[in-house]
């Protein structure tokens, strides 16, 4: 199974959970949910999953945990696949 890992910066606590920009190497991501105990690492993989149209078991936090800068892997999909889906959802 494919396996791609993908460069994010995650802005918690913003209004809604969005993509905010999908171009370049690092994708910015707003995320609705505070940044105490997961809650919004739980809420990016939910949104990555969603988005993607993939279970949210195939997006997994590399590294960044405590980070606003995260490293994810994606299982199942090609880089491009996922770039043109999340550029499709900004």
């Amino acid at each position: 199974m494919e396996k791609c890992v993908l460069e994010f910066k995650v802005v918690p606590r913003a209004s809604c959970t969005e993509i905010a920009d999908a171009e370049g190497n690092i994708i910015r991501i707003r995320i609705a949910a505070p940044p105490e105990k997961g809650k919004a690492n739980k809420e990016l993989r939910r949104f990555l999953a969603k988005t993607l149209g993939i279970a949210p078991r195939q997006v997994a936090i590399l590294s960044g945990n405590t980070s606003r800068d995260k490293k994810i892997a994606v299982q199942g999909m090609k880089e491009s696949e996922i770039h043109r889906k999340l550029s499709q959802a900004t």
